[in-house]
């Protein structure tokens, strides 16, 4: 079976714009859930952000599960620029 699709390093794409909205706390999938909610309606309101968040839950939950409810080493800064992820395949 053959991977299609840019090689991501996951030490290498770190904080990034979603890193950052965590301010250093731990990452959880209740956390993530609560900041997307927090964000919408608010003047910290960003569509994009709100769409990363999304697609961050979305990896967390489908792709990178794990037994531990806690998300470390996740590639945040691929999600900086929502128009390449299609890249990563």
């Amino acid at each position: 079976m053959s991977i299609v699709g840019e090689y991501v390093e996951f030490d290498a794409y770190g904080c990034g714009c979603v890193g950052s909205l965590f301010s250093g706390e731990s990452i959880i999938i209740k956390g993530i859930i609560k900041l997307i909610s927090c964000t919408i309606g608010t003047e910290q309101d960003d569509v994009d952000n709100v769409c990363r968040l999304y697609i961050l839950l979305c990896f967390v939950v489908l792709y990178f599960s794990r037994n531990s409810k806690y998300v470390c080493n996740m590639p945040f800064r691929i999600l900086d620029n929502i128009n390449t992820l299609m890249n990563y395949n």
